[in-house]
């Protein structure tokens, strides 16, 4: 993950932090190449990256949890190249009932 100084703040960046605050996941949504994972993973903790990840690409369909365990916010970025883990997340979610949990 890139170091806080090579960052470069957005607009969206309060915006994220606040919705972190009070909803379990927070979906990101752009156009290619606008910043969208950089921004993600400024604003979590741990991060998967399904579109160059094959094996957490497979454990999606085996045990999706163990894609989902890691420090909150968890970047799941490329997330919908695996559509199923949709369902994961929101489960997830509602059995922590705690905000923060996921950045999409």
């Amino acid at each position: 993950m890139p170091s806080s100084a090579e960052y470069i703040p957005r607009l969206v960046d309060r915006e994220l932090k606040d919705m972190l605050k009070t909803m379990g996941g927070v979906v990101i949504e752009g156009p290619r190449a606008c910043g969208k994972t950089v921004t993600g993973r400024h604003h979590s903790q741990s991060e998967v990256l399904l579109d160059v990840d094959a094996n957490a690409r497979r454990l999606i369909g085996l045990n999706p949890r163990l894609v989902l365990q890691s420090p909150a916010p968890r970047l799941i970025d490329e997330w919908q190249l695996e559509p199923e883990v949709w369902n994961h997340i929101r489960r997830e979610i509602d059995e922590r009932q705690d905000a923060g949990q996921f950045i999409l």
